[in-house]
């Protein structure tokens, strides 16, 4: 199996490959800031430790919960493209054993070639974000790095772990159907979201949900200014991850209902709405971070002018620039790794897609033609994405301005949505058709084989 692996990982290198940076940049991302807590456990004084602590656990929670998404959802994309190939290795005597040992094997060669690489960067970006700190008196002049090792450690074997058990989960379907449902799976592609990704995606709606309704009562009451923040930022996180794991599900609805957007577009129109209803379940994993994007910049963007309206005239304490600033690092960094799993699931998407490119081409579609159909793809999955992330910033925005302002809406106008929209879709569109274009130079006999 060994062998095998090494020959799957040669083989799939632009899945994998997806895969591998999503586990670095979710690496980089947790680690970074997993060493900023550490920083806070060195010889620092109490009020350094606990703005440390603060940057370290509140960015490192966000992040993580976004990180560990998108490398489940990546994970079980790569799987479940690979339905055929074990199909084909049960038929020939392969047991249920060997193929989910096989698929762990592989997910963990590149986990952990991941996460070593990404200890670098982590501690190099830690480190940068200490520098800052120090240099907008965030932070005393003395204050440096402590135990970085053994954060990144953690970071690592938490990661790794995570993986180990997404790749578990996503072998379920192929080990537990039988061989001819496999290959049958394989040909049409999945069409059902299964029961527990569906309770999950509402569980963490629902927590969500709790979440803001504390944000408007007890949060409301704290006499820490600050409070609030520390509950509808949370809600926020849960209620776009919620949706995105949805994303499936939604897709589907999304296609019925808005699809004839795409009739006006004739032949390609008509391809396009097809392939987003056949396959809404690998779409969706694409659907899920453009999703993620658009809730999370948009939300935390809401959430920082409505905290500078409510302050406006007023002297800013440190605490108050300290969570503004906090609020700038997160969309920075949280929405550059939203936007670089979407280029990420869009290159293992369309890599898969290989062999479908091909035989369009050997049935006389034409190259140009293909590409109108996945643009029109990306159109439509941008546009979805965006409506469900603004949708997701609500649970974010409103108790917060309710808090804050006394209004369910903060009166800022779309214009912070807009721009965020417009960077989606753009990432999405673009991607899309430089991925596209790179993948029809090869001849249709070569993609089809």
């Amino acid at each position: 199996m060994r062998l095998i692996a090494w020959s799957s990982l040669r083989t799939r290198a632009t899945s994998f490959g997806a895969y591998f940076l999503s586990v670095f940049f979710g690496t980089v991302l947790i680690g970074s800031f997993a060493t900023l807590s550490s920083a806070g456990t060195g010889d620092v004084s109490t009020a350094d430790a606990d703005r440390l602590s603060t940057m370290g656990i509140v960015v490192g929670s966000w992040g993580a919960l976004i990180v560990l998404f998108s490398l489940a959802s990546t994970l079980t994309l790569v799987v479940g493209q690979r339905t055929a190939e074990t199909a084909l290795l049960r038929a020939v005597g392969a047991t249920p054993k060997q193929v989910r040992r096989l698929v762990i094997t592989e997910s963990t060669l590149v986990t952990l070639a991941a996460v070593v690489i990404a200890a670098g960067p982590a501690w190099l970006v830690g480190d940068l974000v200490l520098g800052a700190m120090r240099e907008t008196g965030m932070l005393s002049d003395g204050v440096g790095g402590h135990g970085q090792p053994v954060a990144l450690t953690i970071t690592g074997l938490g990661i790794t772990l995570v993986a180990y058990f997404a790749a578990r989960i996503a072998t379920r379907r192929a080990t537990r159907a039988s061989v001819r449902a496999s290959q049958r799976e394989a040909a049409t592609g999945p069409r059902r979201t299964s029961r527990w990704q569906i309770a999950a995606g509402l569980g963490l709606i629902l927590i969500g949900l709790q979440l803001l309704v504390v944000t408007v009562t007890v949060m409301a009451d704290d006499p820490d200014p600050m409070a609030p923040m520390s509950t509808a930022g949370p809600a926020g996180v849960f209620t776009t991850i919620g949706i995105a794991t949805l994303s499936p599900v939604l897709l589907r609805l999304a296609t019925s209902v808005f699809g004839f957007v795409l009739k006006p577009f004739g032949v390609a129109g008509h391809l396009a709405r097809h392939d987003l209803r056949a396959r809404a379940q690998a779409l969706g994993a694409t659907l899920a971070p453009i999703t993620i994007f658009t809730g999370i910049a948009a939300g935390t963007a809401y959430l920082v002018a409505i905290q500078n309206k409510a302050d406006a005239g007023l002297v800013k304490t440190p605490e108050a620039e300290d969570v503004e600033l906090l609020n700038y690092v997160v969309v920075g960094m949280i929405a550059l790794f939203a936007a670089i799993m979407v280029v990420n699931t869009l290159a293992a998407a369309v890599a898969a897609r290989r062999q479908e490119f091909g035989r369009q081409q050997l049935a006389g579609a034409t190259k140009a033609q293909i590409r109108q159909v996945m643009l029109l793809e990306a159109a439509f999955l941008s546009g979805t994405g965006i409506v469900l992330g603004a949708i997701a910033s609500l649970a974010m925005m409103c108790p917060f301005s309710w808090v804050k302002l006394d209004s369910v809406l903060p009166g800022l106008g779309p214009w912070y949505l807009l721009g965020v929209a417009a960077v989606a879709a753009t990432v999405t569109i673009s991607a899309t058709a430089v991925l596209t274009g790179r993948m029809l130079r090869r001849p249709a006999l070569t993609l089809a084989a």
